[in-house]
């Protein structure tokens, strides 16, 4: 339930959401590429400092790469 009011509280109500990579960053979550590390681990989240980040394998898909920051930013 909560995570279908993200989009809401990030202020896009119904609307489809942008590009992922340009929502993530506008809300302060900083992004980077992993080399490939193999099939167990596509992408990451974790919290260092106070400010969030997500890691992806970029050589995946870009739909893959769109649901691996979707997913780590829990929408």
């Amino acid at each position: 339930m909560v995570l279908c009011l993200l989009p809401l509280i990030l202020g896009y109500s119904e609307n489809p959401l942008p590009e992922m990579t340009s929502l993530a960053e506008s809300h302060g979550i900083r992004l980077f590429s992993l080399p490939t590390v193999g099939r167990e681990v596509d992408a990451f989240s974790f919290m260092f400092d106070g400010v969030p980040y997500i890691a992806v394998d970029t050589s995946k898909t870009a739909e893959r790469v769109r649901f691996d920051i979707a997913h780590g930013m829990g929408i």
